[in-house]
């Protein structure tokens, strides 16, 4: 499990990543990190929440799943070896997403 300084690191190497790719393309609000477990495997990781406004075709798949490696790498730096999965979440769909329309919220 992660401490709380290690989540709003985590939020904080995301968010430049973003920023670095998609300057003021896309508006990203909140970043949200949690830790979490898998229900099948046990295995511990960080389910990171991306809110974001602005065109999401903006954001590849191809460029998602590099997302993903990318973020990996710099916690891996920091000795922080939880799987990132990621969810990014349209502003309006927030509210939704929350309440557990998207998936059950924890």
């Amino acid at each position: 499990m992660t401490t709380q300084t290690q989540r709003d690191t985590v939020a904080d190497i995301v968010r430049k990543i973003l920023d670095d790719k998609f300057g003021d393309s896309l508006i990203f609000d909140q970043i949200i990190v949690k830790d979490a477990v898998d229900i099948v495997d046990g295995m511990e990781y960080l389910r990171i929440s991306i809110v974001f406004e602005g065109n999401r075709k903006l954001m590849t798949p191809k460029w998602r799943i590099g997302m993903r490696r990318r973020t990996r790498q710099k916690l891996a730096e920091l000795d922080i070896y939880e799987f990132p999965v990621m969810s990014f979440v349209e502003k309006s769909d927030w509210d939704a997403f929350v309440a557990g329309e998207y998936y059950e919220s924890a």
